[in-house]
């Protein structure tokens, strides 16, 4: 308690503020404030989503599907067919004692394809990984489908079914044997656009099925 009226209190404290010199602050000293004032303030919401100073997910984390095998070994990657525009490449992935090769198709201005680490169980299972459709990203080339089926397979046939008309479509192509990195047979053809792949099935020289695929598997 003092004596003194609160007019007389705010004029001193006035007078004190005029006289005392304000210290001089460092650019760093603000920025480590602010930082701290940061901290106070969101800290509980970083920690908690690990958002902003967590390390950022590599590339390969992000493409791997849920539950995809670590392969065992992976082969070199093989040019393993070539045409107009494309070249058919692949590599021997090899998961214990189970062999399946994975494709990549490159045409100028992009590609499309599968890799060792990033098959899904349910393909590391089959015999081959299921044909792939791919449309380029530019230019009004038809969509390409490829794909691998096992060795003594001579022709594929594909049933697709048409977007805009909603009929279902049967088509057959030749397969290529190829011996290195994998022992088995491969395909590429050029499909109309705007279709639906459902089923392939591939055939030996009598006419025997070899494989069969739906999108999501082959057995």
């Amino acid at each position: 308690m003092t004596g003194r009226e609160p007019s007389e209190i705010l004029a001193a404290f006035g007078r004190d503020l005029r006289a005392a010199r304000a210290p001089r602050r460092r650019p760093w000293r603000r920025v480590v404030l602010l930082v701290v004032a940061v901290l106070a303030a969101g800290g509980a919401t970083a920690a908690a989503t690990n958002s902003l100073w967590g390390p950022a997910p590599r590339p390969s984390e992000l493409a791997l599907p849920a539950g995809a095998p670590v392969p065992d070994a992976v082969s070199p990657q093989l040019g393993l067919a070539n045409g107009g525009g494309w070249r058919l490449s692949g590599s021997a992935c090899r998961f214990g004692a189970r062999t399946t090769v994975a494709l990549f198709l490159t045409v100028p201005g992009g590609g499309a394809g599968r890799r060792c680490d990033a098959l899904p169980q349910a393909i590391v299972a089959g015999p081959v990984p299921p044909p792939t459709l791919f449309t380029p990203p530019r230019g009004r080339e038809r969509t390409f489908l490829f794909g691998a089926v096992p060795a003594g397979t001579t022709r594929v046939q594909v049933v697709f079914l048409r977007s805009r008309s909603g009929r279902a479509e049967l088509r057959e192509f030749r397969a290529r044997p190829v011996r290195r990195p994998w022992a088995g047979a491969v395909f590429v053809a050029r499909v109309p656009r705007e279709v639906r792949l459902l089923t392939t099935i591939g055939l030996d020289a009598a006419g025997r099925p070899t494989v069969r695929c739906d999108p999501e598997r082959c057995r």
